[in-house]
């Protein structure tokens, strides 16, 4: 009988985090990303990129790093 290998990786994710306002905390996008990275481990993904929007709204499409995990993707960096 074949051993099941636990926890084995089997794909590559980024993280994309943000804050909508000056009020929040920048523990907030900590709190997010530990969330993602706590998800990633039980989907057996390794994160490979984090990306962070502070202070930003999200009503607004003109934020930083909103766009680089689509390039990333294109470049199949994940």
């Amino acid at each position: 009988m074949k051993k099941k290998q636990p926890n084995t990786r089997h794909g590559r994710a980024a993280i994309y985090a943000r804050y909508s306002s000056h009020n929040q905390r920048e523990a907030s996008i900590e709190q997010q990303v530990k969330a993602c990275r706590e998800l990633a481990v039980r989907l057996g993904l390794d994160v490979v990129e984090t990306y962070e929007d502070k202070a930003i709204s999200g009503k607004s499409d003109r934020r930083p790093q909103l766009s680089a995990p689509a390039a990333g993707c294109g470049k199949r960096l994940f």
